[in-house]
């Protein structure tokens, strides 16, 4: 099994990617997902916009790579199941491309996906979810945030990278095809 990750700035397409990749049959685990189920789990009533600190916290307690280690167990089931290729949409720092890397070795690819910030800021303006910032100054606060996670470090350290400036289709194409190339069409 090839296991891929999607990494990349707030609003650079990854959802619109893993969106595109589960129409086509592939099995998608969202990093971001997984934080919600836990922060709604652990913190019922609070509000979405407490979900960024909540994760920090979780890393701060439980170590760099927590959200990780707890996504590895819904991709072995996909292993279990057959599928040759399962998609990680939301990877944000270099100790979660660790787990993953020692877990999965040659069979692990990180893909980087770049979009400018202003259009990044409008994307999430009208995406809709709770913890999307509200004005500029959120904007680059929650960028800020997930830079100190190490995602700059991590696209840095990416096996592909993929500029998001033209249209959805576009970009999943793209994806698509680095794919095909590295573990077989989806």
């Amino acid at each position: 099994m090839d296991v891929f990750a999607l990494c990349g700035m707030p609003g650079c397409g990854k959802g619109v990617v893993a969106d595109f990749l589960k129409e086509k049959g592939v099995p998608i685990h969202s990093m971001g997902d997984v934080v919600r189920e836990h922060f709604q789990r652990e913190c019922p009533g609070r509000p979405p916009e407490e979900t960024g600190p909540f994760a920090n916290k979780q890393r701060e307690l439980f170590g760099k790579d927590i959200w990780a280690r707890r996504i590895i167990d819904n991709i072995e089931h996909d292993k279990r199941e057959g599928n040759s290729i399962v998609m990680i949409d939301g990877l944000r720092s270099p100790f979660e491309r660790s787990v993953f890397l020692k877990k999965w070795k040659e069979q692990f690819h990180v893909v980087a996906i770049f979009c400018p910030p202003d259009i990044r800021y409008e994307r999430l303006g009208g995406r809709g979810r709770g913890d999307d910032p509200s004005n500029r100054g959120e904007f680059e606060q929650r960028d800020s945030r997930e830079l100190g996670w190490g995602l700059g470090d991590l696209i840095a350290l990416s096996d592909h990278t993929i500029p998001n400036v033209g249209t959805a289709e576009e970009l999943c194409r793209a994806v698509e095809t680095y794919i095909e190339g590295a573990a077989g069409a989806p």
